[in-house]
């Protein structure tokens, strides 16, 4: 299971975050029992509202996510890592808003590994382990040149770290092996630091 995080460079508070998050590109709503039958609509389905459910649900024309809002510092409490790790919402794809402070916007991995462009796109694509994305989106979404990308991605698909496909005509969509042993590696690595950092034992 993978879990998005969040950083929030800005100092806001939980009331706040719905502003922040759209002004990010998401759609968001407090997922409460009154708003489930809008948040039905979005994904074709009912989520469990059991006790230690996230603080919101998000989304925007790719993806949705339900969110929990913590400030850097402040572990899960019980029911919120029995709503996040029981087995029957495993499948629930699941975000945490973390409020550092700090001016970055980096997935943990980049903040510790630095921002080579190996790295950033390999953050970049952590985060998003489950989705396909064509170069420009790629060039957009991890801040890495156009030019410098290309060459990246053709070595990364030679050592089957990526799986490529063409749509739209010529345009390639790339996303993780998930099959690539190495690439495992790295999500359950990924994972330990997004553990450490929510207080996850």
């Amino acid at each position: 299971m993978q879990i998005k995080v969040f950083n929030i460079k800005d100092k806001i508070e939980e009331k706040d975050f719905p502003d922040y998050i759209k002004r990010e590109g998401y759609n968001c709503l407090k997922f409460e029992k009154n708003q489930i039958n809008k948040i039905r609509k979005v994904i074709g389905y009912t989520p469990p509202l059991d006790v230690g459910r996230a603080d919101f649900f998000i989304w925007d024309k790719k993806k949705h996510f339900f969110c929990e809002f913590k400030f850097i510092g402040d572990a899960l409490r019980s029911n919120q890592l029995a709503w996040f790790f029981l087995e029957k919402n495993r499948k629930l794809p699941k975000a945490i808003a973390l409020v550092n402070f700090k001016k970055t916007t980096n997935s943990l991995f980049v903040e510790l590994f630095g921002e080579s462009p190996q790295v950033k796109l390999i953050g970049f694509l952590l985060d998003n382990p489950d989705l396909k994305f064509s170069i420009y989106e790629l060039a957009n979404e991890s801040s890495i040149h156009y030019i410098t990308l290309r060459p990246l991605l053709n070595k990364f698909v030679k050592k089957d770290f990526l799986k490529v496909e063409k749509k739209l005509g010529k345009i390639k969509f790339y996303q993780l092996n998930l099959d690539n042993p190495v690439i495992r590696k790295f999500i359950q690595f990924d994972w330990a630091l997004i553990k450490q950092e929510i207080g996850v034992k």
